[in-house]
């Protein structure tokens, strides 16, 4: 694999560019690289680029069971839902806004890292986690005088979580 489908796949990752759900069970993530621009989508398997993307292949991993990761709209949908598989969301419907809870598919002993990048201006983070679900809330900071006031909102939001 060239050195730059390595950075951008690692970057895709991080800033969570991708809107699809990836089984890392046999050592491979699987991506498409845009041709105009180099943007990195993830998809399930080989065979899903488009034609104008080319197909990129990080493999070799140890320890990595399974990847998780989902664009969630602000009404606790999952947004481009015939990409997704892996999760489900259900927004809470007790307390305030902009807080979610995600339940994983497979099942894990252990917690997986997960980590969340807002949509909009709202700023959402990772509050608990557990082996098979993760609770995502989001709130809107405003400046009130020399503070900073964070008041609970919906927000769309893309998460990951590795185990």
């Amino acid at each position: 694999m060239k050195a730059s489908n390595l950075s951008i796949l690692i970057l895709c990752v991080i800033s969570f560019v991708a809107v699809s759900t990836c089984f890392a069970g046999d050592s491979k993530i699987y991506g498409c690289v845009s041709n105009n621009g180099g943007a990195l989508r993830l998809v399930s398997g080989p065979g899903f680029c488009k034609s104008t993307e080319s197909p990129t292949v990080l493999s070799g991993y140890t320890g990595v069971d399974y990847a998780i990761y989902g664009h969630v709209t602000s009404t606790g949908g999952q947004a481009d839902s015939g990409t997704f598989a892996g999760f489900s969301v259900s927004p809470r419907s007790y307390g305030p806004a902009g807080v979610y809870d995600i339940q994983f598919s497979l099942s894990s002993e252990t917690t997986p890292a997960c980590v969340v990048t807002s949509k909009t201006t709202a700023q959402c983070e990772v509050t608990s986690k557990g082996a098979n679900s993760v609770t995502i809330s989001c709130a809107q900071p405003t400046i009130s005088g020399s503070d900073i006031i964070y008041t609970p909102v919906a927000s769309d939001f893309e998460f990951m979580c590795i185990d």
